[in-house]
């Protein structure tokens, strides 16, 4: 087992290259590690198959390398702030990054081009996303970087699809709510912070989102969707619709227009979260075509609505639901707010109790479908 302390004694001993690379063991690599890794060697560099070939680590100049040295089940490349360590017998490959305090940290490099402004190095950029790519591979990631998604309401169920999205890859995505953080919103909402009550809710999150990806395209509109507001967006523009709106009226609209517009982008897709207020069961959160949605008074009433209205969506689309339904409890008394009223989200007629581990799941999977048909259209699994 390679200890910490073992490692620490690599950088100490070996911190400085050799006088010339024919000095270095590379025999050590030949015999042991060749096969496994798709090893080879040119003049200049050494070039590792095992390593993806968009990371920083897939080759690598061989004056950089201090020294190669063998423990029992692994090759360990000694590099200046780093030591790769290809296992023997496999084609597994562990790297370890130098943390000291005088060669800043990738992490600190980040958040410093995160204040700045200014782009990621491609080795932060394959870092940040290392796990998206070993699972999607470089053509999915690239698919999740073209796409355009706008969130309508950045709620318990918004916030954590824009979370997802943006953590697994999406860069393009817009963000839509005219609320406030209000202290209710703690309990279950992203942007909900004891220090962020009373600052613009999709100004919150869009700050966060730049901090986990600097270099994310993240657009905050504060304001509603409603029939005044609707000419101003043009959904065709965007790839994904995500609806996490709570009012009905409002959610109606939006459902009636993304799906109208869904005509005119046909790759368009429309993905909408029916209630989740009132459930304590994640294991029974489904996906369902909307006129497949059963058990659902929010689902109900939109379908009520829509055939009162002889106005129905023009396409078919998946929504996120839970058939469950728990009544608020009658022992609970709201606390009046110094208004003299009780805490009420902004544009709802009833307030309903919720929890982050459904309202999440909510979002997540939500966000799951857009990386879904994303992805779908360059591998099958």
């Amino acid at each position: 087992m390679v200890t910490k302390q073992v490692i620490n004694t690599l950088y100490k001993q070996f911190n400085r290259p050799p006088k010339s690379p024919d000095e270095l063991n590379l025999g050590l690599i030949f015999d042991y590690t060749m096969d496994n890794h798709g090893i080879f060697i040119d003049e200049d560099n050494l070039y590792i198959g095992s390593i993806e070939p968009s990371s920083p680590f897939s080759t690598i100049e061989l004056k950089r390398i201090h020294e190669i040295v063998e423990f029992e089940m692994v090759i360990a490349i000694v590099l200046p702030a780093s030591i790769i360590f290809l296992n023997k017998e496999s084609s597994d490959v562990n790297i370890h990054l130098r943390l000291d305090d005088e060669r800043p940290t990738v992490w600190q490099r980040i958040k410093t081009a995160v204040v700045r402004g200014s782009k990621l190095t491609d080795m932060q950029r394959s870092q940040i996303f290392d796990r998206t790519a070993r699972l999607l591979g470089n053509d999915g990631l690239r698919r999740l970087d073209d796409i355009n998604v706008i969130i309508f309401g950045v709620g318990g169920v918004g916030s954590w699809a824009a979370e997802t999205l943006v953590r697994t890859g999406v860069t393009h995505i817009t963000l839509v709510d005219a609320d406030n953080v209000a202290p209710s919103n703690i309990n279950r909402q992203l942007p909900a912070l004891a220090s962020t009550v009373g600052q613009v809710k999709v100004d919150v999150l869009r700050q966060h989102l730049l901090d986990i990806n600097p270099e994310a395209s993240v657009t905050a509109l504060h304001t509603l969707y409603n029939a005044s507001t609707a000419s101003s967006f043009n959904l065709e523009q965007y790839d994904y619709v995500i609806d996490a709106i709570d009012s009905l009226s409002d959610k109606a609209l939006l459902i009636l227009n993304a799906s109208e517009s869904m005509t005119g982008h046909r790759g368009m897709q429309l993905y909408s979260s029916m209630g989740a207020a009132l459930k304590l069961d994640p294991s029974r959160i489904a996906v369902a075509e909307f006129w497949k949605v059963k058990g659902c008074p929010l689902a109900a009433a939109l379908r009520r609505k829509f055939k009162k209205s002889g106005q129905f969506p023009a396409h078919k689309f998946k929504c996120v639901y839970s058939d469950e339904l728990v009544p608020n409890s009658k022992e609970y008394e709201p606390v009046a707010t110094d208004d003299g009223m009780a805490p009420m989200s902004f544009n709802k007629a009833v307030t309903n109790g919720s929890l982050m581990h459904i309202t999440s799941i909510f979002g997540i999977t939500l966000a799951s479908l857009v990386i879904r048909d994303a992805i779908s259209r360059h591998h099958t699994f």
